[in-house]
């Protein structure tokens, strides 16, 4: 089970990667309002199963760049077109932005490889101790 660990510590290297950029980010970010553009819902075909919904946002940077980012909102429609909602962005590259609202903050990648990670160090662990 020694691959194991190996890929546990690759999976948990990586989250730590991202973590490390996504802590840059936050440092340089700066927060601006935005606005809801666009919202598409998509419904869907099996019973039982939840809308899912995508859109844009716009928002304009500090130096007066209109910019409209893309935006997955997943289940539900937690927002309407017109809504105001806050924005942080990379004032180098303004194409980096995100809503600066809980589930839409860029941590999902850093937090899932850092849990997978550590689950799978877990059990290599676990198997090399009790043999």
């Amino acid at each position: 089970m020694l691959w194991l660990g190996v890929v546990g510590g690759l999976v948990v290297a990586v989250g730590l990667g991202l973590a490390a950029k996504r802590f840059a980010f936050g440092r340089r970010a700066v927060r601006v309002n935005g606005r809801i553009t666009k919202i598409r819902t998509t419904t869907s075909r099996s019973p039982g199963e939840p809308d899912r919904s995508t859109g844009k946002y716009y928002f304009r940077t500090l130096e007066g760049r209109d910019v409209s980012r893309p935006v997955n909102f997943g289940i539900g429609r937690p927002f309407s077109k017109g809504d105001e909602v806050p924005v942080v962005y990379d004032p180098a590259d303004p194409t980096r932005a995100y809503l600066d609202v809980h589930g839409y903050r860029g941590w999902h990648g850093a937090i899932a490889c850092l849990g997978i990670g550590l689950v799978l160090l877990t059990i290599s662990w676990t198997v090399a101790i009790t043999g």
